[in-house]
């Protein structure tokens, strides 16, 4: 792998591992939903900052998937939906940091928030794809 493209592997293996602990989280109805919801939100934002990373900038630290998406542009691009990405965002801040007398995250819930992750990742895969960095070699980390 070329050294340039190091950083993105690194964010792209963790998004990879977080989708996957999003769905075992989801799947184990002993836990909590909003560890899942969390999760979700990790693999997504995790996965755009592997598509800015390939592109050679250091990517910002935000959890805010509006304003990681809308930095790339050109072949970096994806299609992604607004309304997935905000829902995503927000269930970041309400899943780490619960308030009092929230309503908490239910499993339909997060069976959504897991399926527009799991989608934004296939969208960053292809985007991945497309500029030449070979997604299949790595592991989930």
């Amino acid at each position: 792998m070329p050294e340039d493209a190091r950083p993105a592997a690194h964010w792209w293996r963790h998004a990879l591992g977080d989708l996957n602990g999003a769905r075992a989280l989801a799947a184990d109805d002993t836990l909590t939903p909003r560890l899942a919801a969390s999760m979700a939100q990790q693999a997504a934002e995790k996965a755009l900052k592997a598509a800015i990373a390939l592109d050679g900038d250091e990517p910002p630290r935000t959890h805010d998937l509006v304003a990681l998406a809308a930095r790339l542009t050109g072949p970096a691009a994806i299609e992604a939906r607004v309304n997935d990405l905000r829902h995503l965002t927000d269930a970041h801040l309400s899943s780490r940091y619960p308030m009092p007398f929230e309503p908490a995250f239910d499993r339909s819930e997060v069976h959504e928030l897991i399926d527009s992750a799991s989608s934004l990742v296939e969208a960053v895969r292809q985007s991945l794809e497309r500029r030449g960095f070979d997604t299949g070699a790595l592991d989930p980390a």
